[in-house]
């Protein structure tokens, strides 16, 4: 029997595997979670992303993982 996802979350797509990877030569240490309510229908990556310059973390959020990697960028 195959796997069907929950309805609430948000698959990852190609382009946030090219984020990843990008995160990676941005920084040396990153996390990054997923999270939602029961009755919301969709929920939110979480990444947690050490500033390179700062050496501080910062935390970011986003429907998909380019969307939190790309405010982690702007913040940067």
């Amino acid at each position: 029997m195959p796997y069907l996802r929950p309805p609430y979350m948000n698959p990852l797509v190609l382009e946030d595997l090219d984020a990843l990877n990008e995160l990676g030569t941005l920084t040396w240490g990153w996390e990054i979670k997923y999270w939602t309510e029961i009755g919301l229908k969709h929920g939110s990556f979480v990444l947690f992303a050490c500033d390179p310059v700062t050496k501080s973390w910062i935390r970011t959020d986003g429907i998909s993982v380019l969307e939190a990697v790309n405010k982690f960028k702007k913040i940067i």
